[in-house]
C-alpha cells in the first residue's frame, strides 16, 4: 500500500502547525486532570483530539479543534442529544465533557475544612477582646485555633503541591506530543518552489 502525500503551501504549513499547537495545548491540559487523551488528524483546518473522561464507563468524546481570529475554538457532538456542543475555553470544554470529577469524600473534606477554619476564625477573635484573653477557659480554645491554623496551611501547601505537580504533568505531556514522532512528517525535499509536502497518516 502507498503513502499517500498531501501538499500544503508554507501558508497551509503554518496554519496546520498553529492549529496542531492548540490541539496539543488542549490535550495537555485535560490529560492534567486525569482524562485519556491523543492526538488524531490535524489538518491546516482543523485537528481532532480524542478525550474520555477519568469515570467508569466514559465513552472518547472527539473534540474538533480551529482557529477563528487567531482564537482557538473547540466543539464537539454530545453522545445523548446528539447535538454540537462548543467552547472558548479550557475550562469550558474539561466541565462540559465532565473530565473534572469532584469526589464525595473531597466533598466533605472541604466541608470540614471550610468549617474548621470558621471555628478558628472565631477563636482568633475571641481571643483578641482584652476581658477574654486572660481566661482560664480560653487557654484550651487558644491551642485549638492554633492547632486548626497549623493545619490549614498544611492543607494549603499539600494543596499548592497537587496543583503544581498537575501543571508540571500538564507541561511535560505537552513537550512529549510535540516532541513524539508524528504520523504526519513535514517532507520539504521533492516539493515544487513555495510547497511543502506532507505524508497524511
Amino acid at each position: 500500500m502507498g503513502t499517500k502525500r498531501v501538499v500544503y503551501t508554507p501558508e497551509q504549513a503554518q496554519a496546520r502547525s498553529d492549529i496542531k499547537l492548540a490541539a496539543v495545548d488542549l490535550a495537555a491540559y485535560l490529560h492534567g486532570y486525569g482524562a485519556r487523551v491523543s492526538l488524531r488528524r490535524v489538518t491546516p483546518q482543523r485537528g481532532t483530539v480524542s478525550v474520555r473522561a477519568p469515570r467508569p464507563q466514559a465513552q472518547p468524546v472527539a473534540v474538533e479543534v480551529r482557529l477563528e481570529d487567531g482564537a482557538p475554538r473547540y466543539s464537539w457532538t454530545d453522545r445523548e442529544s446528539g447535538g454540537e456542543v462548543e467552547a472558548s475555553t479550557f475550562a469550558e470544554v474539561r466541565d462540559e465533557l465532565g473530565v473534572r470529577v469532584r469526589r464525595p469524600g473531597r466533598v466533605v473534606v472541604e466541608a470540614l475544612l471550610a468549617l474548621l477554619a470558621v471555628a478558628a476564625l472565631a477563636g482568633l477573635v475571641a481571643l483578641t477582646i482584652p476581658a477574654w484573653r486572660h481566661l482560664e477557659y480560653m487557654h484550651p480554645v487558644r491551642t485549638v485555633a492554633l492547632g486548626v491554623l497549623l493545619a490549614g496551611a498544611a492543607v494549603v501547601v499539600l494543596e499548592a503541591r497537587r496543583v503544581r505537580r498537575r501543571v508540571t504533568a500538564q507541561a511535560e505531556f505537552a513537550v512529549r506530543m510535540r516532541s513524539a514522532k508524528e504520523r504526519e512528517q513535514l517532507v520539504v525535499r521533492g516539493a515544487a518552489p513555495g510547497e511543502r509536502t506532507a505524508v497524511a497518516g
